[in-house]
């Protein structure tokens, strides 16, 4: 007997004439939300919502030139880096040059150099350097000679070679202020001034005006983009530039854009030029096509906060950073930009999705939800029009829901209902005597009907439309707490307080899986045949078969049990729950939280299983509706390292010093094994938790002090 598939963690395949029950829709493409921006604020350690510049060094930390002082982004946790010595702490221009050295145009305080343990080692002032033409550094730029160019206000720029400490002055003109350079892949240097135009410094170091009245002298931001030169006028549109010697092509401004372009960034890996605006928008165009614009909208969570954008910057993982001018530092991370999120409203009659969402089912033109408190609701994927369902039981809570041939079967506080051209309800009374909980999981059975998961009672079936629901009887520990249920290979497996339960549809009843009798409030089984159990508190990971094999590996979870977890093609788990989305990569010892990608939404999520469709994950949230392409997932970033000093042992009575830089080989009369390590940033020696394991000494890994 067949099984067909259709619960929160099996690809639903819905044929276009035989699919769910769903109102005629006209074909269309699908209505994507914008994309999750994450804020990072004074709240989350930033000294100052005034982000002025943003730089990478070589370890892939960002370091954060703010209106209070730096900081430093290690992919964590933003920390403020505090540089004694420094009269005040506003930065106006950050670079980390190619010898990955860091530079502070400090306001009006002159030009800060920091060491490679990024503390500070010298300044440039016009209190310690005779002759140094301005304190106010508003731009800096390492050309291909190695020296630091750097924009002042009202003496022009100066050059500087770091080696020599020896610098010279090009005024351009009287009292010009420089606000933007950038070099091109032929070596030039574009000038940008406030109110006195371009000028470039030709590969032979003489410096030219140019004469652009289609631009005007006043320009905000310049780009390397496809070749060409790329101008932002200050009073809108955008402009290119073949050749010093062509006439700028220029595009007007968009009546339908927030504000002129402040800012501009190219991403080399995507080839793509972004653009922040003023008052907060971003725009992106890809080589030759036309222009993205995502608009800001103030207070919403998720949304691109409504600030003016100081500096755009594209890091190496091809993140999009913007720093603004109010709202602190702003995110759109690669995980992000293949990510939709349906953020949502109080209930479904407000026009956005309700929050506290439970579960999904997901077709190709509509995304079904339950939602606690707040009812059911069908979002029309292509249009975007939402309706509530259950109109007769508003702000109900709704645990479950499934879209079947028949109709949409949903889960409720009082019974079960299916929504279709003839709906039917079934009170809780109809499933037996005194039943009181909730029916939260649901399972299309083929022939044999619905199988539903009821709170505190077991599992039921109801065999079609106009039968009574009937419990499912078990061999041995009749579970009472249904966790999961999952289709495997035409068979279905519940997980429940009781361990794993396998439903016999020969006997229409279940069998209890022998291996153990704790809670399993997840399951899933790999491609390559191993079968995944989340536990309280860790993941075993079974051999394969038909049922669970030997126990063949634990990993500890410290952190709450993910009510809903999945194995994608690369072998990665994905697991779901009140403790958020994480990803555990094949052999990883610990999972990679989400949510640092994602924003708020990714933080809490619903302890039912999720939704696995053809083209993602979809995740019910506290806050409404994550959608994911796991296939878009960016590589785990590397482990940090650490520098290591010295190794020693103690053999045959002596110590002895072995080779740091070459494998060693430990002898079993070895005593005493010291190995002393150090951060590349002592600063953060503080903040290390540090474990070993010696191969073929340790059968696990051991904290260290």
């Amino acid at each position: 007997m067949r099984l067909r598939g259709v619960l929160l963690t099996t690809i639903a395949m819905v044929a276009a004439a035989g699919g769910p029950w769903q109102p005629a829709e006209a074909e269309t493409a699908h209505v994507d939300p914008p994309p999750l921006f994450r804020t990072f604020g004074r709240a989350q350690g930033l000294p100052s919502n005034e982000v002025n510049d943003i730089g990478e060094d070589a370890a892939g930390d960002l370091w954060i030139a703010t209106g209070a002082g730096l900081a430093r982004y290690d992919g964590q946790q933003i920390r403020e880096w505090l540089l004694p010595g420094l009269p005040g702490q506003s930065i106006d221009a950050l670079l980390v040059d190619r010898q990955d050295r860091i530079w502070l145009g400090l306001t009006d305080a002159g030009l800060a150099l920091l060491d490679s343990n990024r503390r500070l080692l010298r300044r440039w002032h016009r209190g310690n350097t005779p002759g140094w033409p301005s304190d106010q550094n508003w731009t800096l730029l390492q050309d291909q000679r190695g020296h630091l160019l750097i924009g002042t206000f009202a003496k022009g720029l100066i050059d500087l070679d770091p080696d020599s400490g020896e610098f010279t002055l090009e005024t351009l003109d009287e009292g010009v202020t420089v606000i933007t350079l950038l070099e091109d892949p032929n070596g030039s240097v574009w000038i940008n001034t406030h109110n006195h135009g371009l000028f470039r410094r030709d590969p032979g170091l003489q410096i030219h005006a140019l004469a652009t009245p289609q631009i005007g002298q006043q320009i905000s931001a310049l780009a390397w983009f496809s070749g060409q030169l790329w101008l932002a006028p200050r009073a809108g549109g955008i402009c290119r530039l073949a050749d010093p010697a062509s006439t700028p092509l220029c595009e007007g401004p968009e009546p339908s854009v927030t504000g002129p372009i402040r800012a501009l960034a190219v991403s080399q890996r995507s080839s793509e030029l972004w653009a922040g605006r003023r008052g907060g928008g971003l725009s992106r165009q890809r080589d030759g096509s036309v222009w993205v614009h995502h608009a800001p909208e103030a207070g919403a969570m998720g949304a691109l906060p409504a600030s003016n954008s100081n500096v755009v910057r594209v890091d190496s993982h091809g993140g999009i950073w913007i720093g603004s001018q109010g709202n602190g530092l702003v995110l759109l991370s690669p995980m992000a930009r293949n990510s939709q999120a349906w953020m949502g409203g109080s209930e479904a009659r407000t026009g956005q999705v309700p929050t506290q969402v439970m579960s999904l089912s997901v077709t190709d033109s509509r995304i079904h939800i339950a939602a606690q408190s707040n009812g059911a609701a069908s979002l029309n994927r292509r249009s975007g029009q939402l309706s509530a369902m259950l109109d007769d039981k508003p702000n109900t809570d709704v645990f479950a829901v499934r879209a079947t041939t028949l109709g949409v079967w949903i889960g409720h506080a009082k019974g079960v209902s299916l929504v279709s051209e003839t709906s039917l309800d079934w009170t809780l009374s109809a499933f037996g005597a005194e039943i009181g909980g909730i029916p939260d999981l649901l399972l299309e059975v083929d022939t044999l009907g619905m199988l539903i998961g009821i709170q505190g009672h077991g599992l039921f079936r109801l065999a079609n439309a106009q039968a009574k629901p009937q419990k499912l009887l078990a061999d041995q520990h009749a579970p009472i707490a249904v966790e999961h249920l999952l289709l495997v290979d035409d068979q279905v497996w519940l997980a429940s307080e009781q361990g794993l339960h396998r439903y016999d549809p020969e006997c229409d009843c279940l069998h209890w899986w022998q291996g153990s009798r704790e809670r399993v409030h997840s399951l899933a089984r790999a491609p390559d045949g191993h079968w995944w159990l989340a536990l309280a508190g860790r993941l075993h990971v079974h051999a394969p078969g038909e049922e669970p094999g030997p126990l063949l590996r634990e990993i500890d979870w410290p952190h709450a049990a993910p009510g809903g977890i999945a194995m994608d093609d690369h072998g990665r788990l994905w697991a779901a729950g009140q403790a958020g989305l994480a990803v555990l990569e094949p052999d990883a010892e610990r999972p990679r939280w989400l949510a640092e990608s994602l924003g708020p939404i990714a933080f809490e999520l619903s302890d039912r299983p999720f939704e696995i469709t053809a083209d993602g994950y979809w995740f019910g949230s506290k806050l409404g509706i994550l959608h994911i392409d796991p296939t878009q997932l960016p590589p785990a970033p590397l482990p940090r390292r650490l520098l290591v000093d010295d190794i020693s042992v103690r053999r045959s009575g002596k110590t002895l010093t072995l080779d740091a830089s070459m494998p060693a080989t430990l002898k079993a009369t070895d005593s005493d094994l010291r190995i002393q390590v150090r951060a590349p940033l002592p600063l953060d020696a503080s903040a290390l938790h540090l474990r070993s394991r010696i191969e073929g000494w340790d059968d696990d890994w051991r904290d260290l002090s």
